[in-house]
């Protein structure tokens, strides 16, 4: 609100996430649809068709791999990046041990071939499971409201949106942010998850 004073700012809503739509990631058979070569195409794309000119993109989580992801492909387009607690994919196929890797394919196929996934995401998809994530990402917990707890969860509640998360969690593959920001020519802002202080900028 406070950059929308003073400059054009845009929120967007990544495919399968949000309000927008949610395309049913069966519908694509074999190919994975929820990755983040899509959604940063769709940054682009978004940049190109609507915003017309280059762009600072301002991500937080998973939205800062798609952030760099959309800097590496079409690097013409992102004029800067400020990076806010930057998922580090700790669930990465390449980050767990060589042993535990067929257990958690096993344990990802039981969640998208099964009832075990939508049970699972009934479990997580409450007031009281976003409420929790957000005071362990929130320094001041007091700005955890109400409001902003069911601002969050209503979208999580729409049709399609289960078949979304469950495909994105069974996703260990794609890129790293150790991957992505040696490939990245623009200037970068990283701030970490506790205290919003910088921990390191290019």
């Amino acid at each position: 609100m406070v950059l929308a004073k003073s400059h054009r700012v845009y929120s967007i809503d990544l495919i399968g996430y949000g309000y927008s739509d949610k395309p049913n990631p069966r519908d694509f058979f074999d190919k994975p649809f929820y990755t983040f070569e899509t959604w940063a195409s769709q940054l682009n794309d978004f940049c190109k068709d609507v915003v017309k000119d280059q762009a600072f993109f301002i991500c937080n989580s998973i939205g800062g791999l798609v952030g760099l992801q959309a800097a590496v492909m079409e690097p013409e387009i992102c004029r800067g990046m400020i990076l806010l607690n930057i998922s580090l994919r700790m669930l990465h196929i390449k980050k767990q041990p060589w042993y535990g890797r067929p257990l958690i394919r096993s344990f990802q196929n039981l969640l998208r071939n099964t009832a075990a996934g939508k049970l699972f995401y009934k479990m997580v998809a409450t007031s009281e499971s976003v409420r929790n994530i957000l005071c362990q990402c929130y320094n001041d917990t007091s700005q955890v409201t109400e409001e902003l707890v069911e601002k969050i969860l209503q979208p999580g509640l729409e049709t399609g949106a289960a078949d979304v998360f469950l495909e994105f969690i069974c996703y260990s593959g794609g890129p790293l942010p150790e991957e992505l920001l040696p490939q990245v020519k623009v200037s970068f802002f990283k701030l970490d998850q506790i205290h919003n202080m910088p921990i390191s900028s290019q």
